[in-house]
């Protein structure tokens, strides 16, 4: 790094060297003098250009500029400045990535593929044009040491960035075509990203359900992966192919083919899932689960009848409703013998307030249960794919409508009938579109399966359609012990 001399306007009161014998030698480690005073306020930065393409400056081999100098004095002449950016998503600047820079000339430079690292690493992988976080922190270096100046950061800038091209280009859907379909790339079978919530360059995961039936099986169910680009196109350029592992045929990398080549074959009849990783390039085909039983203390370790389930809309989450109790674990299928989900004993859920996260895991051994702080109820989501699992506990149960404005804050909390929580019982005056919310939030809430007059006992579902009662006192009764939910309502 470049040793700086500008704005180098020590007192000679100080004692220290001037300006133009800032490029000693470094002196021994032992003899590092004690910095002396500095005040905060003589250094300053200002912002470089706000809207930054990285990809230009990577380009032309140049390093891109960040901010500038504008004032420093009073800077001991046998120290050297040293500034590092810190790159984040926002202002909390939370899992933020600190970076070098260099200085030339007052000017203060990053390097453009260890600022595009640090983006993917602190933010994204996307290479859309987003807005970035970056704060300036100081540091006069002699030798072995290495002090900070000021409190904190000196300057805060928020740049338009425009990050590096991706070197592999992934888009946001692919689709199965092949003998199932007569290869008509216009009717393939969508696989979706795995988690829609993140960029397809974070989490470049896709999934489709498909069913291979035993005339197809028998055929031989041929299949390829290609882009949306080639659907829009209408053709099969750009396909993949498998290459299945020696051991599975389901199971193996995703390569480039032209047409039908190198197409993946399946025998056997079934309904299946098929994931494919864009990055990786893998694709993996497995038995498509229909929904997921949810086993322990709260409620039971090998009775089947007695355990709530998880159902799916795209073979991917898992949501439902499931009294907990210390511990719990899934089941794949009605089978204690059979596929099961727990957590890897060498680790932790996080719990943050009411909501619980952790990592889910199929292997036999070095499993053990999920834990529960807290006997309740809980919505349970499951991403069967990323093998993750999110639980809230529902600590309260009301009604909310049109009776109180629908403000969830003062909904009409109802009343666990016992320990379990999994009934809510209470006397309510109604009149008009009414809901069932939980933890005086619309985030977890419960509607008719489709929107119309509520009737004495009927079915709720997560994020269904309003209820609607007439004017009047009710005792209502929300049954979760068993999927489907149920409400009941007796007008007195």
């Amino acid at each position: 790094m470049k040793k700086i001399a500008l704005f180098c306007g020590i007192a000679l009161s100080l004692g220290f060297v001037s300006c133009d014998n800032f490029d000693l030698p470094n002196p021994p480690g032992q003899e590092n003098p004690q910095l002396p005073s500095f005040n905060s306020d003589g250094l300053e930065l200002t912002q470089g250009d706000a809207i930054i393409n990285v990809q230009k400056y990577n380009d032309v081999v140049e390093n891109i500029p960040m901010a500038e100098i504008s004032k420093l004095v009073d800077f001991p002449d046998l120290y050297e400045l040293v500034i590092e950016m810190q790159v984040a998503k926002d202002d909390t600047y939370a899992g933020g990535i600190t970076i070098p820079t260099t200085i030339v000339d007052n000017i203060i430079y990053v390097n453009p593929d260890t600022f595009n690292g640090a983006i993917q690493s602190a933010i994204t992988r996307d290479p859309s044009t987003l807005e970035v976080a970056t704060r300036f922190f100081a540091y006069a270096v002699y030798g072995n040491s290495k002090i900070q100046l000021g409190d904190g950061a000196y300057a805060a800038f928020n740049y338009e960035v425009t990050p590096m091209n991706p070197r592999t280009v992934i888009e946001e859907s692919y689709y199965m075509v092949g003998s199932f379909n007569n290869w008509d790339v216009t009717s393939g079978i969508l696989l979706q990203p795995s988690q829609p919530e993140y960029s397809v360059y974070d989490v470049p995961v896709f999934v489709g359900k498909f069913e291979v039936t035993e005339a197809q099986a028998a055929e031989g169910f041929e299949w390829k992966v290609i882009p949306a680009s080639s659907v829009t196109a209408g053709n099969l350029d750009n396909s993949f192919g498998a290459l299945p592992s020696q051991d599975n045929a389901n199971k193996g990398a995703l390569i480039a083919a032209e047409g039908k080549d190198r197409a993946g074959v399946i025998t056997a009849a079934s309904p299946y899932l098929m994931t494919v990783n864009m990055e990786e390039m893998t694709y993996d085909v497995t038995l498509a689960i229909e929904h997921l039983w949810v086993a322990g203390n709260g409620t039971s370790q090998t009775d089947f009848t007695k355990m709530p389930t998880l159902g799916t809309t795209n073979y991917i989450n898992y949501t439902g409703v499931a009294g907990l109790n210390r511990q719990w674990w899934l089941f794949a299928e009605a089978n204690t013998h059979g596929l099961q989900f727990k957590m890897n004993s060498k680790e932790e859920p996080i719990v943050d307030g009411l909501v619980t996260v952790g990592n889910l895991s199929s292997a036999a051994e070095g499993t053990i249960a999920m834990p529960v702080s807290v006997r309740g109820i809980y919505w349970i989501d499951v991403n069967l794919v990323a093998l993750q699992y999110k639980i809230t506990h529902l600590e309260s149960v009301s009604v909310v409508g049109e009776f109180n404005g629908w403000n969830e804050k003062e909904a009409f909390e109802l009343t666990p009938s016992s320990a379990a929580a999994k009934v809510w019982k209470g006397t309510v005056e109604l009149n008009g579109m009414f809901k069932i919310n939980t933890n005086h939030s619309w985030d977890i809430d419960f509607g008719g399966v489709q929107e119309g007059p509520a009737q004495q006992t009927q079915t709720i579902v997560y994020k269904g359609g309003n209820l609607i009662a007439e004017q009047g006192t009710y005792d209502i009764t929300v049954d979760f012990s068993m999927n489907p939910y149920t409400l009941t309502m007796v007008k007195k």
